[in-house]
């Protein structure tokens, strides 16, 4: 235990060494495990002019060219291809890098190791490290300007940021003195116009911009100036799910805090909780159709994430005329919070118990929900009949216009193993059937996660791009690309498109994207 606590006690430097004198040992006893072994001690290095590196750099090669040679050959490539990776970005050893991923993408041809999209980049970016940019930028064509999802950190960011492959390719084009190729689908979406921060949203009309955050509700003008600030009866801590705008109120929904409705006219608000009506204090979802609030309850996991806390959530409907509430899901609770429901099996034709991502008005005053679980509901209140709808997979928002129902979904991968369509379903309200939109070539597959109805367009966001679609032509019109894992919301008011993604607000002018 004493030797233990000293070895606690050294600095990294001291570590590295003590490691590298006892490998020759661990290599003596553990015969066959000397490429394994040698990899880690060399992780553990502070100093790339170890002699442990040049080392380690013979013995790849020896790999590389002899893998049958290697003990368990799948097993050394996973173990390398990270470690090794990161530790050369980490010292700068650069060379090696390309030397490691060279070596990997050849065991992969011949079936030594599953070499996938991932490993391609990882060797593009060892690439531009060492300032091969014909070699990085053949790799990044390859990905046909689609914006790509990293499985792991690395000198790309965090892991599941996208990876914009176009501006990547550009930036090697540039570097190479060849001119920038133009692309009249392309726009820039700008920067933004407004930090929200998390536990924020906003609504846009045509009089202006209202935003929920930090417990206040503000009113912008088109040119972002502030002319109302209202302090909500709320903790500024509480999270501003959503809003809805009706002529005279905004409803504001809170994850935990209830609803506030704030009167227009008046200036005041009156905040409703369980004790008042609500199924749930944590509502994630509004909206408004023929004088009656619809109330989505839970908690939205961030796309491409899922808690198993707080599954539960439920419908209610709130007559604006009577003031009173309609429940249409009976409440899970013993004491306060939200069941876990993941395990519930419920029918298609009665109203959800999962998380409401999403409401949205149909045709023939028929309300749509989309709840967490692919769970698709209808009601028609004329009748008070519940649908429910299958084949939606990983659904994530909905939009509508007179004819159609749009439905999101959000399930981005990397590889294209699982190769698929956009993932947005379209369900015709007249015959009744869905189509789905066609894999788009430079947008992630089965990647969106909000949606806004233009006209004749539909505006999808997703994993590293705003697109607007032309969804009877089943085409892309205009594209950009951003840095961000998803978009929370779009919506299109006042002559623009607004976009919200990490925790920033964007506005692009739709006239300049004709």
């Amino acid at each position: 235990m004493d030797d233990y606590i000293g070895v606690r006690k050294w600095d990294q430097a001291t570590a590295a060494a003590k490691l590298a004198e006892m490998l020759p040992k661990m290599e003596k006893q553990a015969p066959g495990l000397e490429p394994y072994l040698l990899a880690t001690v060399l992780t553990y290095q502070v100093n790339t002019n170890t002699p442990l590196t040049a080392e380690f750099q013979q013995t790849l090669k020896q790999c590389i060219e002899h893998p049958k040679e290697i003990l368990a050959p799948q097993q050394f490539w996973d173990k390398i291809r990270w470690g090794i990776y990161e530790w050369c970005f980490a010292k700068t050893n650069f060379p090696l890098a390309v030397q490691l991923m060279e070596g990997e993408r050849r065991a992969g041809a011949e079936g030594y190791v599953d070499y996938d999209d991932q490993e391609e980049i990882k060797l593009a970016y060892a690439y531009l490290a060492v300032e091969r940019w014909q070699d990085a930028l053949e790799i990044f064509q390859t990905f046909s300007n689609r914006p790509v999802q990293a499985t792991g950190g690395g000198p790309w960011g965090r892991a599941f940021q996208p990876i914009l492959t176009d501006k990547l390719a550009m930036r090697c084009r540039s570097k190479l003195g060849f001119a920038a190729a133009q692309d009249s689908g392309k726009f820039d979406l700008g920067k933004p116009v407004l930090r929200l921060g998390p536990g924020s949203t906003f609504a846009a009309d045509d009089a202006g911009v209202w935003v929920g955050l930090d417990g206040l509700l503000l009113h912008l003008d088109f040119d972002l100036h502030t002319n109302l600030t209202v302090k909500l009866p709320i903790d500024k801590s509480a999270p501003i799910t959503a809003l809805c705008l009706a002529p005279s109120m905004v409803w504001i929904a809170t994850a935990g805090a209830g609803l506030v409705e704030f009167d227009k006219s008046t200036s005041q608000c009156h905040a409703f909780t369980e004790s008042d009506g609500l199924l749930f204090n944590a509502i994630c979802s509004l909206c408004l159709a023929d004088n009656v609030l619809w109330i989505g309850y839970g908690y939205e996991d961030p796309p491409g994430y899922a808690t198993e806390l707080h599954a539960g959530g439920g419908i209610s409907a709130l007559d604006l005329s009577s003031r009173r509430f309609t429940t249409f899901t009976s409440s899970f609770k013993g004491g306060s919070g939200i069941a876990n429901v993941d395990n519930f099996q419920e029918s298609a034709d009665q109203p959800t118990r999962h998380a409401v991502f999403s409401i949205i008005p149909g045709s023939a005053g028929d309300i749509w929900f989309l709840a967490k679980g692919n769970v698709l509901r209808s009601f028609q209140p004329r009748n008070n009949l519940w649908k429910g709808f299958a084949g939606v997979d990983a659904g994530r928002c909905l939009a509508s216009d007179n004819e159609h129902l749009f439905v999101g979904e959000y399930y981005p991968i990397f590889s294209g193993a699982k190769a698929g369509p956009l993932g947005l379903e379209t369900l015709n309200f007249r015959d009744g059937q869905w189509q789905s939109f066609p894999r788009v070539e430079n947008i992630p597959d089965h990647s969106v996660s909000a949606l806004a109805v233009d006209g004749r367009f539909v505006w999808a966001g997703g994993l590293g791009y705003i697109a607007r679609l032309d969804t009877s032509q089943n085409q892309t019109t205009r594209i950009a690309t951003i840095a961000a894992q998803s978009v929370d919301k779009l919506q299109v008011a006042g002559g623009c498109l607004w976009a919200q993604f990490n925790g920033n607000l964007y506005r692009v002018v739709l006239s300049s994207v004709q």
